[in-house]
């Protein structure tokens, strides 16, 4: 049995036929006994440099019987592109959205405590400058108005 899949740390995004015992712990009973948004270990030839040769994390698009089946069922249809699930992830490559999510968590926290200050102190100025317009308003005495008179 054939699988398509695709190396996540490829740059040139191509789709690569693989024997399915090239895919670390997976032993597929049929052509649809794969989860298409889980991350695989999926192992590399390269012949260029056998220095790059070993396990790279991979997603499967789709089982085959043979190469044939795989080459045929692509040519039939558009390869969808589903979303990875990167908690199923293989635990030997942690993700590292993490660290990212970590320093996005950081930003907005200080851009909070930022707003925070500078509403605290508008708060204080505008308090400030009630309270000494109503000590100006309470020296200045008025004379009552006239509003009608009666003769």
């Amino acid at each position: 049995m054939y699988a398509l899949v695709r190396y996540l740390d490829d740059k040139k995004a191509c789709y690569y036929t693989v024997p399915v015992t090239h895919i670390e712990n997976f032993n597929p009973s049929n052509t649809s006994d794969f989860v298409k948004n889980k991350v695989y270990s999926a192992y590399w030839v390269d012949s260029a440099d056998p220095d790059s040769t070993g396990y790279y994390e991979a997603q499967i698009y789709m089982l085959g019987e043979t190469e044939d089946d795989i080459r045929r069922n692509r040519e039939k249809r558009r390869m969808p592109k589903p979303r990875l699930d990167r908690d199923a992830a293989i635990e030997t490559h942690p993700p590292k959205q993490n660290e990212r999510q970590g320093t996005r968590r950081n930003r907005t926290e200080a851009q909070n405590s930022a707003w925070q200050d500078i509403i605290r102190r508008h708060v204080s100025h505008n308090l400030e400058k009630n309270a000494s317009v109503h000590t100006a308003a309470s020296r200045i005495r008025r004379e009552p108005e006239v509003t009608h008179c009666v003769y």
